[in-house]
C-alpha cells in the first residue's frame, strides 16, 4: 500500500513509524519543508550542550529512510 504524510515534525514521523511496523512493505512519501533529515526536536537542547552534537541527537532510522 502507499501512503502520504504531510509535515516530518514529531507526528510525520510517529505515522511513518506505526506504519512500518504494521506494513513494512508500504510505501511511504514524507513531505515536509526541512532541509534536514527528522530529528527529535524535544531532544535539540541536550544537543546543543553536548560535545558532539551530532552524536547526540536521535534521528529516524536508516533503514526507515531512503534519499
Amino acid at each position: 500500500m502507499k501512503h502520504v504524510i504531510i509535515g516530518n515534525g514529531i507526528a510525520g514521523v510517529c505515522a511513518a513509524e506505526a506504519i512500518r511496523v504494521l506494513d513494512e512493505s508500504a510505501e511511504l512519501t514524507i513531505i515536509g519543508d526541512e532541509t534536514f533529515p527528522p530529528y527529535s526536536r524535544p531532544m535539540i537542547s541536550h544537543v546543543l550542550e553536548a560535545p558532539s552534537p551530532t552524536a547526540s541527537c536521535p534521528s529516524v532510522r536508516s533503514a526507515f529512510t531512503t534519499n
